[in-house]
Order: C-alpha cells, then structure tokens, then sequence
C-alpha cells in the first residue's frame, strides 16, 4: 500500500480534484498550477512542475523544506483548489491542521492505538 496506488484508485473512480502530498511527490491538478505558482511566489519558494501524460495533472516540485511544501498544499486545499488530499503520516501527521476538512481515511499500518487516535 502507499500514496500512488491509493492517488490513482481514487483519481479514477471519482471526478473531483485530488493531490498527493508525500515526502518526495507532489501531484496537483493541471488546472490549479497557475494559482499554486502564485502561492508559492508571494511565499517566496522556488516552483516547477512536469505534465504527467495524458491525465490532467503533473507533478510539482518546491524549493526548500517539507514545511514550504506542506504549508503550501494545506493552503490550496482550505481554498477548495482540489477536494481529496492523498498524503502520508510522515506530513500531515502530528500538528497538521485543516479546519475545512470533511472525512479522514487513515491507510496506515500503526501498531499504536493511541497513535492512531492522535493522528485523528
């Protein structure tokens, strides 16, 4: 199991906007990049992006730390640029928040309960 697989299940079979957000991958929507570009610019963090083929979205890349990336892409999804956010434990685990959240689905091999619970 991991953040591809779950990304490309979901992307197929729902038609709303999703991202992944993961250590080393960021996928956005096509449609949304040029406003990303924006964010990241009045954020002061370096931009880049390639098409991936045929789906309507490319992968991005930002200058910096996890924290530029992860604050960026919570950013653009409390504004409704996309709807789903696939992202791993390791990001948006302890201390992330996003108040317009709707449903969380944890896919996570935690051996903790109350791990489980705090990342809840």
């Amino acid at each position: 199991m991991g953040t591809v697989p779950i990304f490309e299940q979901v992307r197929r079979s729902c038609s709303a906007d999703i991202a992944l957000l993961s250590g080393t991958l960021v996928i956005l929507p096509d449609k949304i990049l040029p406003r990303i570009k924006e964010m990241a610019k009045s954020a002061d963090v370096g931009f880049s992006s390639a098409p991936i083929e045929g789906v309507g979205y490319s992968r991005v890349n930002f200058q910096g730390s996890n924290k530029n990336k992860v604050s960026l892409i919570t950013e653009a999804f409390n504004k409704g640029l996309f709807q789903i956010l696939v992202g791993t434990k390791a990001l948006l685990g302890e201390g992330w928040d996003s108040p317009c959240i709707n449903s969380l689905i944890l896919a996570s091999f935690v051996g903790s309960f109350m791990l489980s619970n705090q990342m809840r």
